[in-house]
């Protein structure tokens, strides 16, 4: 899945509220390109 940096961080963040943690990490392992925003969504999830 190719997706979008914005649309990954918004869905990371999304599932890191929600407490799905599981589907949070599979949209940042598929995402090609991460940022400082990624990284922080996936830490503060």
């Amino acid at each position: 899945m190719d997706l979008n940096l914005f649309v990954g961080n918004g869905l990371i963040a999304m599932y890191g509220k929600c407490g799905c943690l599981v589907e949070a990490r599979r949209v940042f392992d598929e995402m090609l390109c991460r940022d400082v925003v990624s990284w922080n969504s996936m830490v503060a999830g």
